[in-house]
């Protein structure tokens, strides 16, 4: 039997060990078992992976992990501080996190206009330089567009939704303002699904724009309220490794790149990209994208 240990995990994923008991293997990638307990998915991942809500980082390389006995659909229980995996009755991989370290990645508070005002430009230029072919070809403006018709679909939807945005600044009565706000947010959640891999460009977008709208102190506000709800009502538009990430920043916990934004607003752009680029092909861009987004459209709202 192989035994480990996870080093490192967010208070978020510790909560749902303390919670449930028993669970099964959702599925087996690379560098990355995911577990389902109760509907909430866990990601037992390799050293040095980047830290999401969802995370339980071990000890392991790559490679020993493609070495582990474990596939989808098999058993795991909680106990005793440890994750076990079983086949049958007989228990095949172990995981202790008696002595792993925990971070907080709920996004408490947002950012003064003065922070908000130097991370503008910064996230700006981190996305004109990242070049991962996601939502980086609609913000900088690639002629690369026009031939992506993932990108093509996404920037029409944004299209529309600022123009949205842009009337309902201008409206003159509340119930055509509602109205506007719920044209608009219903463009950008029907991203939900746009793209490839296993969290899709669009999902991320999302991701990027539930933590803009913290960021930015407008987590109360009508079109908030509004697109959240259509989240969640648009959850299953995707797949579930996705839908857990959606989740998660519906409850306000995001990657420790998202909440280094908060925690430090004077990065610089390199600092910036460099920490958003660790997460997947493109997947922290996209999320990096949907927060400059709403410092985009913060005047709308």
């Amino acid at each position: 039997m192989s035994q480990h240990n996870i080093v490192h995990a967010s208070q978020y994923a510790l909560g749902f060990l303390h919670k449930f008991h028993t669970g099964t293997v959702h599925s087996v990638y690379r560098k990355t078992i995911n577990l389902v307990f109760n509907g909430q998915l866990l990601a037992i991942q390799a050293e040095d992976s980047p830290l999401s809500p969802i995370s339980l980082i071990t000890d392991m390389s790559q490679e020993d992990m493609e070495e582990l006995p474990v596939s989808t659909g098999q058993s795991v229980r909680i106990t005793d501080k440890k994750i076990l995996i079983f086949t049958e009755d007989t228990s095949v991989f172990e995981l202790s996190y008696a002595n792993a370290e925990i971070t907080d990645l709920t996004l408490q508070s947002s950012l003064t206009d003065e922070q908000l005002d130097f991370l503008t430009p910064q996230i700006y230029n981190a996305i004109l330089h990242a070049g991962t072919n996601g939502f980086d070809l609609i913000f900088s403006e690639s002629e690369t567009v026009d031939s992506n018709l993932m990108m093509l679909a996404g920037r029409k939807r944004l299209h529309t939704a600022t123009n949205f945005l842009r009337q309902y600044a201008l409206s003159d009565t509340t119930q055509k303002a509602d109205s506007l706000l719920e044209s608009a947010a219903d463009e950008l959640v029907h991203l939900i699904g746009l793209g490839i891999g296993l969290t899709p460009s669009g999902d991320d977008f999302l991701t990027g724009i539930c933590a803009g709208l913290l960021l930015c102190n407008k987590e109360h506000s009508t079109f908030s309220g509004i697109i959240r709800r259509l989240i969640q009502e648009h959850i299953t538009d995707t797949n579930d490794i996705s839908g857990a990430f959606l989740l998660c920043a519906l409850d306000g916990e995001f990657s420790q790149s998202v909440n280094g934004l908060w925690r430090n607003p004077g990065q610089t752009s390199e600092k910036i990209l460099a920490s958003f680029l660790k997460i997947g092909h493109s997947s922290g861009i996209d999320s990096l994208c949907g927060i400059f987004y709403v410092l985009k459209i913060i005047r709308f709202l």
